[in-house]
């Protein structure tokens, strides 16, 4: 007295003329169409300063130290931006990117070095009063993941020519810097850099001319 019907896409046992008690159905399954992922848009524009205060040499080269206001800005348009450093223990800088990479860097760059006025250590008495110098030239920047997530660093070469006419010499510098994202608003950066300078530069820094070293 059992009755069975089957077709294509489902099987039913049941007893005959009793209402269906119990069913099990076979399904064709069919993909479910997935969702397209986001496409990553341009960030767009973007901008940050910074203020506070540091310490720089009271002239290049001496031990002792004196406090300067401190300014750092950026504006970006994606992977392309213009950074004004400063103050450095040059004066400071303003640099602009016009590669769109975020891990590679070029472009020009301007750097206002401090003048050096008198001063009450002897070992400047008989050096020139310098005024402001104007460089110009161009940087080329590497940049690298950190040790750690949020973590970054960097590695910077600039070249540099007096445009001012205060000391007419050339500068090569390294850099290296390393910055550790502390929290979500907060990070800790610090790096060293070294210095190349040829004869004319060395000579009006570092120089006396026979003006300044007759008795």
């Amino acid at each position: 007295d059992w009755s069975s019907d089957v077709c294509s896409s489902d099987l039913v046992l049941a007893p005959a003329n009793r209402p269906v008690e119990a069913a099990v159905y076979y399904e064709k399954p069919y993909p479910v169409p997935r969702a397209p992922e986001p496409t990553m848009q341009p960030s767009g524009w973007n901008g940050d300063i910074g203020l506070g205060a540091g310490t720089l040499p009271r002239f290049e080269g001496a031990n002792k130290y004196r406090t300067v206001p401190l300014v750092q800005g950026k504006v970006s348009y994606n992977d392309l931006y213009l950074a004004v450093e400063g103050m450095n223990t040059n004066g400071a800088a303003a640099k602009l990117n016009v590669v769109p990479s975020s891990t590679f860097n070029f472009g020009p760059m301007l750097n206002y070095r401090l003048r050096r006025k008198t001063t009450t250590d002897n070992r400047l008495q008989k050096l020139p009063i310098l005024d402001p110098a104007i460089e110009a030239g161009a940087f080329m920047r590497f940049n690298f993941k950190g040790f750690a997530p949020g973590d970054s660093s960097g590695l910077e070469f600039r070249a540099l020519t007096d445009i001012s006419g205060v000391h007419d010499g050339n500068i090569l510098e390294a850099k290296l810097d390393y910055t550790k994202m502390i929290s979500k608003n907060f990070s800790l950066g610090g790096g060293v850099r070294t210095s190349y300078v040829d004869n004319k530069y060395a000579k009006t820094y570092f120089g006396r001319s026979e003006e300044h070293t007759s008795e």
